[in-house]
């Protein structure tokens, strides 16, 4: 058999015991392509090797001159070889000794095979020698001798590495992000070293990167390397009609057999960064063959983001084995807890691996040293340059590829953006056009919010491409703060519309340093800036900031009579001040704010009926629920006019008063709108926007209150894990979620589970929000609802306390919220002996409060009644159950009573046979 034939033997071998045994027959189908020899033989070395795993490893007394009997030593010029440490198509490498008068080593020798030693793998060999010398470098295995055995095959001798690979050795060593950065960069300096020399090495993967027991990388094998200068090493780069290359860390252009140059190390460096980030493998998935990788590397998608797949529960091959990958798994080897690090990934980190990872080699980093460079930005907490692309050439291949779709609308979007920019310059000399600056900016922002069929912009994935090419674009503006200052800001606001909030944070951030660069304290423009850093960092999570950055903004707004800067702040606070409680507050900034926004334009209808939506919403809060709906209603109707009803505005006008009308009785109607909602929504803006989100929980609650409990908990499941990655484990609306959530496991007869969520989130939501809030009395609740299904009354009955506690704290006792949850205390201890009278002391108040507040047939008013007749008949208080059961709301036939039906049945009974009605 020729060395030719061999060398392609070996190599398929090699690649299909990587496979997981299931999947080798058909890698060989394809890795064979009709060749039924080659498959034969590749099958009988693959059966040889499951039968006796040890089989290579005994090479020595195949290796002509180098055959030994047992116990004699064997030799490669001085070197005595111990044993075989590698492999591959060409060479094998031994762990050999080195022994001098005085001195002891230990070596690597690389030799070529037996039977491969053709001109074109002898000058492989030498080549390979030829860069060794070339490169001195701390992180690459250093070249200590060469020669020729005694038969004429070359060798090359190396340093010894006692070393794991790259990515064993950070989990093993359980790195946090910053270790695993630091060391990746030794390695991108070594390789970078290479580069400076005119070496390609092609082949960069964990098991070519070896750290030894001090922590230092060492980079080995440049065997299949390519010098980008032959001449300068006097041979050919590579042999002559051959390929190689390891699959998983190939970049496009090795895959499909173009040209291969630096930026080829760089794309494998952008693996090896992704994997020690993440756990994961970014390209190949379980059971990957050539023709995929070489298919997903012909089109034109890009790989998942690191802070995507990092939440992910993924498996992946590692030699014959598979392994799961867990998000606890990675996050337990990095330290820290898996929802904190997909927030450390988001933004610059995200930005940097999917930079060097881009499959057009144009596109990624142009140095290795590019890419250190930016990640060493990263560490020192500087802005990084890894947003490269131009906006030209992706909104191009945008409009190329939706060109159908997408129309006129992409031509629109291009345009209103150099629209804005010249609006800006000229705002400077004529203020009237300022106005006209800031409506083009508004409707460019309305462009993320619109899904209308012929326009697709408003799609979560295309849109983020657009703006994350359009941020790059800044730079251009360098030269004009003022006009830098004000497409930051625009790209912020849009950003925050597709519910990036680390994204729009940053740009926002960036956008008031400009600001206060330009402008003297006190400027309208750094109130602007200062308000939408309050709104974002709310969303975001941090809303005593957020608060303090708006309330900073009210006086400049004030003191220059700037009425829509100073109504968007009023709004804003009010939303602010609302998700804290304080509801008086937020309805007067709200009528503030509704005030000064009424206006005729469309921008001011659509700023009028946003704050109306908010105002109704309070009003709702404060049980004002009449004055709520009809605020609503006109809300509605003016957004629907203004923008149409598939705009987003409208559709969260619409689900709040979806809430209000299931809050009021019609949880059916209400779950009927919520589905519709939700498709229009995910049309919108996709599935896991963060309004679509908000849906699909407003859905399951209405579920719950149906007792369609394994659809509600499907739907919390889902507004949970959404809202967990974009928004973190210890965001106060995830917490909500996930008591939600418990509510629907306890009433499935599942109570541990249930307590063991409702702990971690009455801690979250306490931490944000303090003792007296709704939040928190809602969580405590169902954290006594799951303790007493648990099997603790006691423990139930002091949270249910804590719960009613918070709330009257919260919104007083006076409200029909408070009113409910005195009415689910009197619930717990109405059964137990002696209390009865306690018990309806309790009901009767709650009475009170919903026949104030409700009207007389609302599902809490006909349950309160209920329960007060159920008490009053074990106290012997007959006259009294009579009144009660008298009322015509109740005593009519096929009444709808809730979950309160069988007992209302049963006290119409034992009044009948008190009177003797039979």
């Amino acid at each position: 058999m020729d060395a030719e034939r061999w060398a392609r033997i070996e190599t398929v071998f090699h690649a299909a015991s990587d496979q997981p045994p299931e999947r080798r027959e058909r890698f060989l189908e394809e890795a064979c392509a009709g060749d039924e020899d080659l498959r034969i033989q590749v099958a009988r070395l693959l059966r040889e090797h499951d039968e006796d795993p040890g089989f290579l490893e005994e090479p020595i007394a195949r290796v002509g001159d180098l055959s030994a009997t047992e116990g004699e030593e064997r030799y490669i010029g001085p070197y005595r070889l111990n044993r075989l440490i590698g492999r591959g198509g060409m060479g094998e490498v031994y762990l050999a000794t080195q022994e001098g008068d005085d001195f002891r080593r230990s070596v690597a020798v690389k030799v070529s095979r037996r039977g491969m030693d053709t001109e074109g793998v002898l000058r492989r060999f030498r080549l390979e020698r030829r860069i060794l010398a070339s490169l001195q470098h701390p992180n690459i295995a250093r070249l200590l001798d060469g020669g020729a055995t005694d038969d004429g095959r070359p060798y090359v001798v190396m340093e010894y590495v006692d070393g794991v690979p790259l990515d064993r050795y950070a989990d093993q060593n359980m790195l946090d992000v910053r270790a695993r950065i630091d060391l990746f960069l030794l390695v991108c300096d070594a390789v970078q070293h290479a580069h400076q020399n005119l070496v390609v090495h092609r082949d960069l993967k964990p098991t070519n990167i070896l750290v030894t027991r001090a922590g230092v990388p060492k980079l080995l094998d440049f065997g299949i390397s390519k010098v980008m200068d032959p001449e300068a090493f006097g041979e050919g780069a590579t042999v002559a009609g051959t390929r190689v290359l390891t699959p998983e860390y190939a970049s496009p252009e090795q895959l499909l057999g173009k040209m291969v140059t630096a930026a080829s190390d760089v794309f494998a460096l952008g693996i090896l960064l992704f994997e020690i980030l993440t756990g994961h493998h970014p390209t190949a998935p379980p059971g990957f063959s050539m023709e995929s990788l070489a298919r997903a590397a012909a089109d034109e998608s890009e790989v998942s983001r690191p802070s995507t797949v990092v939440l992910q529960v993924r498996t992946r091959s590692r030699g014959p084995e598979t392994e799961t990958i867990t998000p606890e798994s990675v996050g337990m080897r990095r330290g820290i807890e898996p929802r904190r690090l997909r927030r450390l990934l988001q933004g610059d980190l995200d930005n940097i691996v999917m930079k060097a990872l881009r499959k057009d080699p144009e596109r990624r980093y142009a140095t290795v040293s590019g890419l250190a460079d930016d990640l060493r930005r990263y560490l020192d907490g500087e802005p990084v340059r890894a947003r490269a692309d131009t906006f030209s050439y992706r909104a191009g291949k945008f409009i190329r590829k939706h060109r159908v779709s997408l129309g006129a609308a992409a031509a629109v979007f291009l345009s209103l953006v150099g629209a804005t920019a010249y609006s800006v310059r000229q705002s400077r000399l004529v203020a009237v056009e300022r106005d006209q600056a800031l409506e083009v900016e508004s409707f460019l922002l309305e462009m993320f919010g619109s899904a209308a069929p012929d326009a697709q912009a408003g799609d979560p994935v295309t849109a983020r491409q657009l703006l994350d090419r359009q941020v790059e674009a800044l730079e251009g503006y360098a030269s004009d703060a003022e006009l830098q200052a004000r497409m930051t800001r625009v790209l912020a606001e849009a950003y925050d519309r597709l519910g990036l909030y680390s994204e729009a944070a940053e740009l926002a951030g960036r956008a008031l340093e400009l600001r206060r660069s330009i402008h003297p304290p006190g400027h309208p423009e750094i109130a602007k800036s200062l308000g939408l850093m309050g709104w974002i960092l709310h969303e975001a999570g941090d809303s005593e900031r957020g608060e303090e950055l708006l309330a900073e903004a009210l006086p400049y707004f004030r003191a220059v009579d700037e009425p829509g800067g100073l109504s968007r702040a009023l709004n804003d606070l009010g939303v602010i001040r609302e998700a804290a409680g304080d509801y008086a507050g937020a309805d007067s900034l709200y009528e503030e704010a509704l005030e000064l926004r009424r206006g005729g334009t469309a921008a001011g209808v659509r700023a009028w009926a946003i704050t109306a939506s908010n105002l109704s919403v309070v009003r709702y809060r404060q049980a004002d629920y009449p004055a709520a709906v009809a605020m609503a209603e006109e809300a509605l109707g003016a957004m629907r006019e203004a923008l149409g009803a598939d705009h987003q505005r409208s559709v969260i006008i619409q689900s709040n008063l979806a809430a209000m009308r299931q809050a009021m009785g019609d949880a059916k109607g209400a779950a009927a709108e919520y589905e519709d909602l939700i498709e229009r929504q995910t049309r919108l803006q996709g599935g896991d926007h963060p309004v679509t989100l908000r849906l699909v929980s407003a859905l399951g609650a209405s579920l719950y209150r149906l007792g369609r409990y394994d659809r509600a908990e499907a739907m919390f499941r889902r507004a949970v894990e959404g809202q967990r990655v974009n928004l973190g484990d210890d965001h106060a609306d995830v917490a909500q979620l996930r008591s939600r959530l418990a509510q629907v496991l306890t009433r499935q007869g599942r109570p541990d589970e249930a307590v063991a969520i409702l702990e971690e989130s009455v801690g979250v939501l306490r931490a944000r929000y303090g003792s007296t809030h709704q939040r928190v009395a809602e969580a405590l609740e169902s954290l006594a609802d799951a303790v007493g299904g648990a099997g603790d009354p006691r423990r139930a009955e002091a949270l249910q306390r804590e719960a009613l506690a918070s709330i009257d704290g919260a919104l007083g006792r006076d409200h029909p919220s408070s009113a409910l949850v005195r009415a689910r205390l009197a619930d717990r201890i109405r059964a137990q002996d002696g209390r009865a009278g306690e018990a309806l002391a309790l009901y009767a108040e709650a009475h009170r409060v919903f026949q104030g507040a409700l009207a007389p047939d609302h599902q809490d008013v006909l349950r309160s009644r209920i329960r007060m007749a159920h008490m009053n008949l074990l106290l012997g208080r007959f006259d009294v159950v009579d009144s009660l059961l008298d009322e015509e709301s109740l005593a009519s036939p096929g009444g709808e009573h809730g979950g309160y039906a069988a007992l209302f049945d049963s006290l119409v009974v034992r009044r009948r046979e008190r009177s003797g009605e039979g």
